[in-house]
């Protein structure tokens, strides 16, 4: 008895457990399906949120679209200075707009989980070309240097996400600017390391703003903060953008680094390992042995083409303007430099005309000292392939005319090329020998010589520029002004460079400019050349001559005559040595003093001439 009832007990026990247990599962079954009915309901709130947020911000981008294409076609009209730096302060506003817009919609994105790398091939001069044009008017807006510092053996091409890497850049650059009143902004990338596949590219921002103490720094990084309140009310944002660089920089598996110094400056950095694609050819490799034809109606502009395009290994043909350009195009040309504003046909008319006689897989490169975006746009309907702002640097020189036989005749090809070519060192001086010796690979005998006609061609250009102002020939001033703008900048006079195109762009809307600091400027230029060129002169090696008779005269002059008739001055100056090198029974120093100087000065048809006389009285 005692048995069955302990049997009882347990019996109930083990039931009343059971059904307990049952009951309390029941319990949270129904609160596990209240919690997931809830989180479905959240999740459809938040995701109505985000698809709300991310409307309306699709619905504001189209308006600021079509600001943006109206301001595009509105900056092309012949607007006067004042007009024009309205164009360019709604420019900016819409700029602040669009970076707001795609703020939001990148947080949006980071809170809906979407930010996913997408990897694919990117030509990465064209991601900083598209970088350096982003910033360019802001940078100038506020009075800073954009100084662009690219490792020279970076990848042309790698494998990444354009748009994390770029919305990254973008929004380092933008603050540095954002904060920064004055001074200078740096966006470098150099190269760590490599091997057969990868690279690892160090990317940095420095600027000379206002710096971060600690307890700021620990701030930047926490959504809609910005070190202190104040900065919102000051600089303006919505303090999101290094909150989201962070978290898109986990993305892509890397972090961001900080130096800060408060009232001093601050420096972003991060690094990516990333896949690079190896050109099969060099720049050099696929330039060399070209035939290209580089016009240009200032003779130093041509000195310094031809000797550029001589060191590139290319078969060059240098013409002083349109006309001569259309007289002696043939088949034979690979690829066309053209400058852009000449006398009579401007490189423009030369590109619709040669485009229009059926040459229209020829590649025409622009050459001007015009390059902002209304001016690229209209280079690139008349059917160029490219364009090169003077002064004309060596490796952009090399890499536009490779891109123009790679047929990669993107928006990279035509992006404006700003003057931070010149920003690679501190010295702001009014001639730096330093600065022009770079844009021609350092050849110092070249150097001196272009500073010799540069005193001859333009140290009375003051006295034109009063003349023409008052006789109210502003056409021909601003062709005056426009030239030496261009040639001031390619020897290193950079202020002189600047207060030129100032004046260029007074007497472009027909008003009398001042000039007084141009003059001034002018003059300190022109007697700083003329201390340089006393203390830098280059001897000439003696040459050890040999007897020639008047047979060796005839025939070397004879082949001579046939370069001159090409238009070849490399191969016109070497035979000129070669003569040199002759002791001759007849005295022919005169006539040989005037060939160089008429080859030396693009001028075949004077050239041709003398020989034409030479030959005469050799043969009489």
């Amino acid at each position: 008895m005692e048995f069955i009832n302990n049997s009882y007990f347990i019996f109930v026990s083990v039931a009343l457990f059971v059904m307990s247990s049952l009951m309390y599962i029941r319990e949270l079954l129904k609160q596990q399906r209240h919690y997931i009915q809830i989180q479905k309901v959240k999740e459809m709130e938040d995701k109505k949120k985000r698809d709300f947020i991310s409307n309306i911000n699709h619905e504001v981008r189209t308006p600021v679209n079509v600001i943006s294409g109206m301001l595009h076609l509105l900056a092309r009209q012949d607007l006067d200075e004042q007009s024009m730096s309205y164009v360019e302060k709604i420019k900016l506003a819409n700029k602040d707009i669009k970076n707001v817009i795609d703020n939001a919609l990148d947080f949006n994105k980071l809170y809906g989980g979407d930010i996913d790398v997408h990897n694919k091939e990117i030509n990465f001069k064209s991601f900083v070309d598209s970088l350096r044009e982003d910033f360019c008017l802001q940078a100038k807006q506020k009075g800073l240097k954009l100084i662009f510092n690219i490792d020279e053996n970076a990848p042309k091409r790698i494998n990444s996400d354009e748009y994390l890497l770029k919305a990254i850049c973008s929004k380092l650059i933008n603050n540095a600017i954002k904060f920064t009143e004055e001074g200078e902004v740096i966006f470098k990338v150099n190269l760590l390391q490599a091997n057969d596949s990868v690279v690892n590219l160090n990317f940095e921002v420095i600027d000379t703003g206002i710096g971060m103490d600690k307890e700021q720094i620990q701030a930047i990084f926490k959504a809609f903060e910005q070190g202190d309140g104040s900065k919102t009310r000051t600089y303006g944002g919505i303090g999101i953008g290094l909150f989201l660089t962070e978290k898109m920089l986990e993305a892509m598996k890397s972090k961001i680094r900080i130096q800060t110094t408060l009232g001093q400056g601050s420096s972003f950095s991060f690094s990516l390992v990333l896949e690079y694609i190896a050109d099969d050819l060099s720049d050099a490799e696929i330039c060399r042995g070209k035939k290209i034809m580089f016009v240009d109606d200032d003779l130093i502009n041509r000195q310094i083409g031809q000797t550029l395009l001589n060191d590139l290994n290319v078969n060059s043909v240098i013409l002083s303007s349109g006309e001569e350009a259309l007289e002696n195009l043939n088949d034979s040309f690979d690829l066309l430099i053209v400058d852009i504003q000449m006398p009579g046909i401007n490189g423009m008319e030369v590109a619709e005309k040669i485009k229009g006689q059926g040459y229209n897989d020829l590649p025409i490169i622009a050459l001007t000292g015009n390059s902002d975006a209304a001016d690229l746009e209209k280079y690139k309907r008349s059917g160029m392939s490219g364009c090169i702002a003077k002064p004309i640097d060596f490796d952009v020189l090399k890499g536009t005319i490779a891109d123009a036989f790679k047929n990669t005749n993107t928006v990279s090809s035509f992006k404006k090329i700003s003057k931070d070519v010149l920003d690679f060192d501190s010295d702001v001086s009014s001639f730096s020998a330093a600065k022009g010796l770079r844009l021609i690979n350092n050849d110092k005998s070249l150097f001196n010589d272009i500073l010799t006609k540069f005193v001859k061609n333009f140290e009375d250009t003051p006295n034109k520029l009063k003349y023409l102002s008052e006789t109210k020939d502003f056409k021909s001033a601003t062709l005056i002004a426009h030239s030496i703008k261009g040639i001031s900048a390619s020897i290193g006079a950079v202020p002189l460079s600047n207060l030129a195109k100032d004046v260029e762009q007074k007497f472009k809307i027909s008003s009398k400019a001042d000039i007084d600091e141009f003059v001034k400027e002018h003059k300190i230029v022109i007697e700083e050349i003329k201390k340089y060129l006393s203390n830098n002169q280059i001897e000439e090696a003696p040459v050890e001559k040999k007897e020639g008779g008047v047979k060796d005269l005839v025939d070397l002059l004879i082949e001579l005559q046939d370069n001159v008739s090409r238009n070849d001055p490399v191969r016109s100056k070497q035979i000129l040595q070669k003569i040199n090198t002759y002791s001759f029974s007849v005295s022919i120093k005169d006539s040989l003093s005037k060939l160089k100087e008429f080859i030396s000065s693009y001028d075949f048809v004077e050239a041709s001439k003398v020989i034409e006389e030479m030959r005469k009285t050799l043969e009489e």
